[in-house]
């Protein structure tokens, strides 16, 4: 598991346990970029500050995903940081827990099964140890099954976002 906590983060000791908002990466947050291998690669999608902006008092923002594209050799692990800290950078978020694994993979020290590939809980389970969040009242957004399961897994409310909704439509449904 890759973890990444941005400096401005606002996952500090004493404000806790709060409630987590669990996201999926691509296609909740930025476009759907088949293996995304660069920060060139990430764009954000439409609204979504303005969707994270509207929770943010209620919610540290973790974003959990899968990452198979480094156990493929795809990209290498500066890489995944660039994006996620082009991605912060227009989302300002919390956390990013990022599953690098993938049973199939190129690169030995990812190729493996492991507790974090989602569907599995790991990532969310591993973000609510750290930094004391409250699964029982957090939610998890994804636009895949496997993530809807491994926010049920890991004993937090889910959505699934299909059918072209924006993260923008499915926090309205949070809150």
């Amino acid at each position: 598991m890759i973890v990444h906590v941005p400096d401005r983060s606002r996952l500090r000791a004493g404000d806790h346990p709060r409630a987590a908002l669990f996201l999926d990466r691509d296609g909740v947050l930025m476009e759907d970029v088949h293996f995304a291998r660069s920060a060139d690669d990430v764009r954000v999608l439409p609204r979504t500050r303005e969707a994270l902006d509207a929770v943010r008092a209620d919610f540290a923002l973790v974003v959990v995903t899968n990452q198979s594209g480094l156990a493929r050799g795809f990209f290498d692990e500066e890489a995944l940081a660039a994006m996620h800290a082009k991605l912060d950078e227009a989302c300002a978020l919390d956390a990013f827990y990022a599953c690098p694994h993938h049973p199939e993979g190129a690169v030995a020290r990812w190729a493996s099964t492991c507790a974090c590939r989602k569907p599995e809980p790991g990532l969310l389970l591993a973000a609510a140890e750290a930094h004391d969040l409250a699964l029982d009242r957090s939610v998890m957004i994804g636009d895949a099954p496997r993530d809807v399961e491994a926010g049920r897994r890991a004993g937090v409310r889910s959505l699934l976002l299909e059918n072209g909704h924006s993260l923008f439509e499915a926090l309205e449904w949070i809150r």
